[in-house]
């Protein structure tokens, strides 16, 4: 059976498709939590997690309303990137929870399923870049095939690099063969934030620490994709440790009260 630790793995091909830095060491494993502790926290997390879902509901309308000019085309885009950081926002906010790893665990599991692709952020990336492939080729975007810097501003480039560095898992083989070449030759004629063609060109080889201060360093919009890289190694750090914590039943959006998973 597939570790908690693999899936992991999945969300790094999602969203870096590149090896983090080494983590540094686990703390020691806590004692098991007392059974009203365990409610407490389950409680907690289904509880953000329905909040999560009813804050990406207007996005996904959003996201898939008619593009019939560049203000709707924008706004697409950025329906898109939106749901994909607030998915890792909060999917990166497990590692400060104050948890019991047996729920931190559960909760992770709800964004990311071992060997499959019904996590929520495998779900969404796959579904937000199919979504982004037909517009990059849209007559709007004339024959650059991206939202230029010059065209659309600076944001419309970050949203679309969104959608593509944290969905390429669903095809690797299309983003470096289209897209990647499509931004060097943008970047070269400084179209784009070059940070982004970088990233994706370097992909298993990327320092991932260098370029989290490298994009948090650029300024906004890019410093957001940088504290995600951060939050990312943050929660790879504490992979063993939930990898080796009790499985519970899975987690879904609930209101904080609701009878915990598995309880009968």
């Amino acid at each position: 059976m597939r570790t908690l630790l693999q899936a992991m793995m999945v969300l790094m091909l999602l969203t870096t498709a590149a090896g983090v830095a080494q983590a540094r060491q686990p703390k020691a494993m806590p004692a098991a939590p007392e059974t009203g502790d365990l409610d407490a926290a389950l409680c907690q997390a289904q509880s953000r997690l329905e909040a999560l879902r009813l804050a990406l509901v207007p996005l996904d309308a959003r996201k898939r309303q008619p593009v019939v000019d560049k203000d709707t085309l924008a706004a697409v885009l950025a329906a898109l990137a939106e749901e994909n950081l607030r998915i890792r926002d909060a999917l990166y906010e497990v590692v400060d929870a104050p948890w019991p790893d047996e729920v931190k665990r559960a909760y992770v599991a709800y964004f990311l399923t071992p060997g499959a692709t019904t996590g929520l952020a495998q779900r969404v990336g796959t579904e937000n870049l199919n979504l982004l492939r037909p517009l990059l080729e849209t007559p709007l975007l004339q024959e650059s095939g991206w939202p230029t810097r010059a065209a659309f501003g600076p944001e419309a480039d970050f949203h679309a690099f969104i959608v593509v560095a944290q969905g390429r898992g669903a095809d690797p083989q299309w983003v470096a063969q289209v897209i990647v070449p499509r931004l060097k030759a943008l970047a070269g004629r400084d179209e784009v934030q070059p940070l982004g063609h970088q990233w994706l060109a370097a992909g298993a080889r990327a320092d991932v620490g260098k370029f989290a201060q490298q994009f948090k360093d650029a300024g906004l919009p890019w410093s957001r994709y940088g504290l995600q890289l951060d939050g990312l190694a943050g929660l790879q750090a504490r992979m063993p440790a939930l990898d080796a914590a009790a499985e519970l039943p899975p987690l879904t959006p609930a209101p904080c009260g609701a009878e915990r998973p598995g309880r009968k």
